[in-house]
């Protein structure tokens, strides 16, 4: 009997543990998105290793990197469809344009990249397979991948409009 409750109890600590591990790192994770959200790009890279799995803190290093540049996803998307502004295309993506904001840009790309396929970086071709909705190797692909799969040519988009007004500039 007393083997029992000592088993008991042993068994029920040790899952509290686990759920304090769990719980751990749901508030770490919910920390880097606060760090994101509130442009605190720099201590989201400083700590990016504590935001989940390797595909997650490859999301937030490749976001933080975006944002330092300027940009968010929302509003890449929203600079790319607002048809009602006078800025022409390249004025609008790239309202941010420095040397630096053009390097974060091609750091998230790069980034995402390594998501989609690791041996694959910057190779588009490749990529361009990966993201094929109608490929095989898409079917298999996470839901982090799938993300970055339609993120990546977004941050391309800016980067390029970047180096446009940049040369527009010289």
């Amino acid at each position: 009997m007393r083997g029992r409750v000592g088993l008991a109890v042993l068994l029920g600590a040790a899952l509290m543990l686990v759920g304090c591990n769990e719980s751990t790192s749901e508030a770490k994770k919910y920390e880097c998105q606060q760090w994101l959200n509130s442009g605190n790009y720099e201590k989201l890279l400083d700590k990016s290793s504590q935001c989940g799995n390797e595909q997650e803190q490859q999301m937030y290093r490749a976001a933080a990197h975006a944002g330092k540049a300027g940009f968010t996803i929302s509003a890449l998307i929203r600079d790319l469809t607002d048809e009602g502004e006078d800025q022409d295309f390249v004025e609008r993506l790239g309202r941010n344009a420095t040397a630096a904001s053009v390097q974060d840009l091609n750091e998230s790309k790069r980034i995402y990249g390594l998501l989609i396929k690791p041996d694959a970086e910057n190779d588009t071709a490749q990529l361009r397979d990966v993201c094929r909705r109608d490929s095989e190797e898409y079917n298999q692909t996470t839901s982090y991948q799938k993300d970055a799969c339609f993120i990546r040519p977004l941050v391309s988009t800016a980067q390029l409009a970047g180096q446009m007004k940049r040369i527009r500039a010289l």
